[in-house]
């Protein structure tokens, strides 16, 4: 993510513990990969995932979930990096529109594997969408296509996918909520899904697994 890139290049970490000095960032260049910010499922005995999930005040928590390797940085530094960079970005803000839930070590339930889950709070999709650099979009159709999205696109139904809606379906639909990314992770909807683009995997009535590769996912709720 753009944040993460950023704070990569401005940060320099002292590896003291390994007797090296590492690149720009490195204490939380393992995270890169990983940040998908999703809303995290599961506490810590259970396997935490990569998503978003949308709150009914329109807020979302998203959740970051990495491999922790203890050689290389402890909890504590990759804490005061993260809150330290989220200061930085509200006092540019005049308000807090992000804070830091939570920060633990877990153990992967499926491997063992111990891990780290960072969970983070933001003000709205169009605030996840400025810090991370991400499209994500949460607002009814015709605020969408305001927004600049097109709908020139085919949808199928969740419960019947032989049955599709295009454009001029989709438009008849203008005032329904729709959630719109670019980004491959699950989502916890603020309501149930109705139509969904190619590559959107329904896991529950309000959970999905978007996979599309290129483009963006399309989510019209009930």
């Amino acid at each position: 993510m753009a944040w993460l890139w950023s704070l990569l290049r401005r940060n320099e970490v002292d590896m003291h513990h390994v007797g090296i000095r590492s690149a720009p960032g490195a204490v939380l260049a393992f995270l890169l990969l990983a940040f998908v910010l999703t809303g995290c499922s599961g506490g810590k005995e259970e396997t935490a995932v990569n998503g978003v999930s949308f709150g009914k005040d329109g807020k979302i928590d998203g959740c970051i979930v990495e491999d922790f390797d203890k050689n290389y940085y402890t909890l504590e530094e990759l804490t005061s990096m993260v809150q330290e960079e989220l200061q930085e970005y509200n006092s540019t803000q005049g308000t807090e529109n992000i804070t830091l839930k939570s920060m633990d070590k877990v153990m992967d339930s499926q491997t063992g594997a111990e891990q780290v889950v960072v969970k983070m709070e933001y003000a709205s999709a169009e605030v996840y969408k400025e810090f991370n650099g991400r499209e994500l979009f949460y607002g009814t159709i015709s605020e969408a296509v305001q927004a600049g999205y097109r709908m020139d696109v085919t949808l199928a139904d969740v419960k019947k996918q032989e049955n599709t809606v295009s454009e001029e379906a989709i438009m008849a639909m203008k005032d329904r909520n729709i959630v719109i990314t670019e980004e491959q992770m699950q989502i916890k909807l603020p309501g149930n899904a109705q139509y969904v683009s190619g590559g959107v995997e329904s896991v529950s009535a309000k959970v999905v697994n978007t996979r599309q590769e290129d483009g963006y996912s399309y989510m019209i709720l009930k």
